[in-house]
């Protein structure tokens, strides 16, 4: 009665799981598509069975440093995995989304079936419990997505207040006294007439 994995590969639309997720996977670059994910589709690093591993290092990476590994990388780390990227992220999100969700609950329905044999009640319990959690996703996993975000955002704040606050002396007093403060990364250039002194 039950169903072969690769059954049910073949109920859940066009792209199979594996492919999609690999595509979605691919297709991340930044902090905001995480956030979207979690926000609006409830996936998170461990949504993703057939490449839980890269998942989690394209999480983790993202998260650490802003932005995506390069190809290069992933196909060091990985050369098995062979990326897929594209730009349509939205599409392939919510195209994920519904893969993954219809995915879930066969498995969820296959292996519930086994256990309607052998005693309906509890099997009619558990598939409504199991399929309850699927239609309302676990989103505890957003906060550390968020502290980090934010984490970035004050370190950020503090590095350009820093920089307003730091003033480079030059030693001497006329130009050290101007209301003018010399500061890190400016271009700064000092005119005067000619045997004024600007090379002293």
């Amino acid at each position: 009665m039950g169903c072969e994995p690769q059954q049910i590969a073949t109920k859940v639309g066009h792209m199979e799981p594996a492919q999609a997720e690999r595509v979605l996977l691919s297709s991340i670059q930044t902090p905001t598509h995480l956030y979207t994910l979690s926000q609006k589709f409830g996936i998170s690093s461990n949504s993703f069975p057939y490449y839980p591993d890269i998942a989690q290092f394209i999480w983790d990476y993202v998260v650490d440093n802003g932005n995506a590994p390069d190809l290069n990388l992933l196909n060091t780390a990985y050369p098995d995995f062979d990326p897929a990227p594209t730009e349509a992220f939205d599409f392939i999100a919510d195209e994920y989304a519904r893969i993954n969700l219809r995915f879930r609950a066969y498995l969820t329905i296959d292996s519930g079936a086994k256990l309607l044999e052998s005693d309906p009640n509890a099997g009619v319990l558990m598939l409504s419990r199991q399929l309850e959690r699927l239609a309302t996703p676990d989103t505890a996993h957003r906060s550390s997505l968020e502290r980090s975000t934010s984490k970035r955002f004050q370190e950020y704040m503090m590095r350009g207040d820093q920089q307003m606050t730091v003033r480079i002396k030059t030693g001497l007093e006329p130009i050290d006294n101007y209301p003018v403060w010399l500061q890190k990364q400016q271009f700064v250039g000092i005119l005067a007439d000619t045997k004024i002194g600007k090379s002293w």
